[in-house]
């Protein structure tokens, strides 16, 4: 099936596309509404999917590795099980997604990429400089805004080395997600449940983890410095050789979680008053 009749198709009413192949099926300068279609187990491999409103859309077990969805809204939609590796969410809307049990590895989730803009300015006086100046701040904020995976279910989801650059994945449910080696640096997990999860090498600098619970969670040689943890859970959790410089641990419940000679605190921050346990290892 090409685009043009996939597209026709659903503009006359068609909702049930389970089980098509789409592969590198393109229509991102369609800018389609495809809202509550069902594409469960949908062969959507290559796909570019820019721009496409995907909101309560069913890809139930659909095999979108390598799909482009960059800018894409998928409000509420059903990704769970699907097949999403090296994907890229650039920019997407993924608010209230369930993405339980899918496969992310090495899915791009950071905000939207600019490239190489040509401004076009007919010349160079003060008032089309100043223009410029603004364009160029408004590329950069688009830039640095991460993609919103906000009260998502991430539950068994696996993330590794996913780039989560400034993801909002606020009251999220991570719990026990694979995010071994993912970039979450600047991201926003606060209320996130990550109980039992796997951030082993995850890079977590800088990442708002306010009131989130991590029971359990593996933090083993995480990158945590400077990040957020005021009214976090971590009990249970193992924090061997993790950086948690400049970490400041109001109110975290480290009861019962374990740490090492590597383990990098704050200076003066006893851990075993706080309810960790030292391993020699």
């Amino acid at each position: 099936m090409n685009a043009d009749e996939f597209l026709r198709r659903y503009a006359k009413g068609e909702r049930d596309f389970k089980g098509v192949n789409l592969h590198k099926i393109d229509i991102q300068r369609a800018k389609a509404n495809l809202s509550q279609i069902d594409l469960s187990g949908a062969i959507l491999t290559s796909a570019m999917l820019c721009n496409t409103n995907f909101t309560r859309a069913n890809l139930h077990g659909a095999n979108l590795s390598k799909a482009s969805l960059r800018k894409s809204i998928l409000q509420e939609a059903n990704l769970s099980r699907s097949n999403l590796r090296e994907a890229s969410f650039a920019g997407a809307n993924l608010h209230r997604a369930n993405l339980s049990g899918a496969d992310l590895y090495r899915a791009n989730l950071t905000g939207s990429s600019g490239g190489m803009i040509n401004i076009g300015l007919p010349s160079f006086d003060d008032e089309n400089v100043a223009k410029a100046k603004l364009l160029l701040l408004e590329i950069q904020q688009q830039e640095e805004r991460g993609v919103d995976l906000s009260e998502s279910n991430l539950s068994k989801a696996i993330l590794r080395e996913a780039s989560l650059y400034r993801a909002n994945l606020s009251g999220s449910n991570l719990s026990l997600a694979d995010l071994t080696k993912a970039r979450l640096d600047k991201a926003n997990l606060r209320g996130a449940t990550l109980n039992g999860a796997c951030l082993h090498q995850a890079n977590l600098e800088e990442a708002n983890l306010q009131n989130s619970i991590l029971d359990s969670a593996d933090l083993s040689y995480a990158d945590l410095s400077n990040a957020i943890l005021a009214g976090a859970k971590l009990r249970g959790a193992n924090l061997i050789q993790a950086d948690l410089r400049g970490v400041n641990f109001i109110q975290v419940d480290l009861s019962q979680a374990v740490y090492n000679q590597a383990t990098r605190f704050p200076k003066e921050f006893d851990p075993v008053r706080a309810g960790a346990f030292f391993i020699a290892k």
